[in-house]
This record gives structure tokens, sequence and C-alpha cells, in this order.
């Protein structure tokens, strides 16, 4: 008899997969055939894991703020350990970003000055 709810034959440690049919372990919480979650286990949304939010803050730096706050899995110190370290961040790339636009300039007034001279 095939059955594709969540039961198969309790004996053997093993279920049907009620996305795919294919047969898992009873303790499954994702089903290695179809990647799909079993039972009431959630995953959590890609912008709330650690990469997601990397490269959140790599693509829009401190505006990405918002997501670790709303973010149900940190404590309150882990996202005030994170806000901290992306403001020092965010100041010392703009920090970096203003001197080598400096030097910059300086290099073109450099180039001015030994243009009028010749």
């Amino acid at each position: 008899m095939v059955t594709t709810g969540v039961e198969s034959s309790p004996s053997s440690g093993y279920v049907l997969c009620p996305f795919c049919a294919e047969e898992i372990r009873s303790a499954a919480v994702k089903c290695k055939h179809c990647g799909e979650m079993i039972g009431g286990a959630k995953s959590t949304p890609a912008y709330f894991r650690p990469m997601g939010m990397f490269i959140a803050f790599l693509c829009v730096g401190p505006l990405m703020l918002p997501l670790v706050w709303w973010n149900p899995n940190h404590p309150r110190s882990t996202k005030l350990a994170i806000t901290l370290v992306v403001v020092v961040v965010t100041g010392v790339l703009t920090w970096s970003t203003l001197s080598g636009i400096d030097r910059i300039m300086d290099y073109y007034r450099l180039l001015d000055d030994l243009g009028r001279q010749s």
C-alpha cells in the first residue's frame, strides 16, 4: 500500500515525504530528496541568516541595520554588538574613502603645477 501521507511503517523508522513521496527517516526535519521542510519546522528567511545579513551589509552598508533589529533570533546584546561593528566599519571606510579622495586631489594639484611650469 502506497501512501503519500507522513507515515509509512512506524516500525521501520522511515516515513514517506508528504511532498515527493520518497522514503525518509521519521526524525527528518527536511526531505533529502526534494528539500521541503517536514512537519511544523520553519526555516529562517534568508535575510535573517548570517550570510544574508553579511551580503546585505556589503550591498547597502548601514542601511541593513533594520534587518538586525527585526531579527527575532538574536538577543539585544548581539544586536547592539552588530550595530557597533557596522558603525565602526562604516566610519573607517568613510574615512578611508575621504582620505583617498584627498590624496588624489593632491596628485592632481601637483600635476597641474607641473603643467603650468613647463
